[in-house]
């Protein structure tokens, strides 16, 4: 009897432990499509994630279950579900500040930081990404310094604070464990900062570095916007013949690669070298075409 009875524990135990790996091997395959779908088709992403944080809900497993909301907080964002995005954000903090993970707080503070800043709303970001820059100092957690300090520059470039935002760019730009990406993206930035400050020659020199870059890095799409922000310095010092020049190569290369939102980014600067010339009806036709 006890032998019969050690059978059916050892049973339940292997059953209990069987299923637990099934899961976890769900799990990972469910993490793998999220990664695969997430930018291509979020729609699709956002039923493996459901799926994803039920079976973490049921294991108990609190930090998946952060990550899950994350995640739906990011492709809710992405197909314009607002308010579903800012609902599951303020459940991962809600639900980090429980399981006492400073860790996880962080990356949801960021996440949302992030939506905030997507929506628009520069002053709610700006005390969230703070509050984060505070917490990856406390935690020394480098990386994060450097990437918050960065989007609260990306904010002061939004709200005029030009000044500011220029040496935060130039400041990270110098450090020696960036990624020569990341270096073309602060130059990218810096370019378009001193743009805003009507220096289009020094705007210039970020954007020959940054054009040589992408040459030798076959960055097709960070190409086109570092042509864009050419085009718009050869406007701001009115030589329309290289804007125009400059802007329908970057059109062409736009349509190249067969995307609509950078396309739409080089139309808005050509209806604005129209405008400039005072074409009005071609600007307008040109902004429609962009805006379609």
């Amino acid at each position: 009897m006890l032998l019969s009875l050690l059978k059916r524990v050892f049973l339940c135990a292997f059953l209990l432990s069987f299923q637990s790996i099934l899961a976890t091997d769900t799990k990972n395959q469910l993490k793998d499509s999220i990664q695969k779908y997430i930018y291509s088709n979020p729609a699709l992403a956002k039923k493996y994630i459901h799926r994803y944080l039920s079976i973490s809900e049921k294991q108990k497993e609190d930090n998946d279950v952060i990550i899950a909301y994350n995640y739906l907080g990011y492709v809710c964002m992405t197909l314009s579900e607002t308010d579903s995005a800012f609902y599951f954000c303020d459940k991962a903090i809600i639900k980090a500040y429980g399981a006492n993970n400073q860790n996880l707080v962080l990356r949801a503070k960021i996440n949302k930081a992030s939506l905030l800043y997507q929506t628009y709303n520069f002053e709610q970001a700006l005390l969230l990404y703070n509050e984060a820059l505070q917490l990856a100092n406390k935690l020394k957690d480098s990386y994060s310094v450097r990437s918050i300090s960065i989007s609260i520059a990306n904010i002061k470039y939004e709200i005029g604070k030009h000044s500011e935002a220029l040496a935060v760019f130039k400041r990270y730009l110098n450090n020696d464990d960036i990624s020569k990406s990341e270096r073309a993206s602060l130059e990218l930035k810096i370019a378009k900062t001193y743009l805003k400050m009507n220096q289009p020659d020094s705007s210039m020199i970020y954007i020959n570095k940054g054009l040589d870059y992408c040459k030798a890095a076959n960055d097709k799409e960070l190409e086109v916007y570092f042509l864009n922000v050419k085009g718009l310095s050869f406007l701001k010092k009115k030589d329309y013949k290289d804007t125009e020049t400059v802007l329908n190569e970057a059109l062409q290369k736009a349509i190249k690669i067969k995307n609509k939102r950078i396309e739409a980014t080089v139309m808005l600067s050509l209806a604005g070298l129209r405008s400039e010339q005072k074409q009005y009806n071609e600007s307008n036709r040109v902004l429609k075409a962009g805006l379609s």
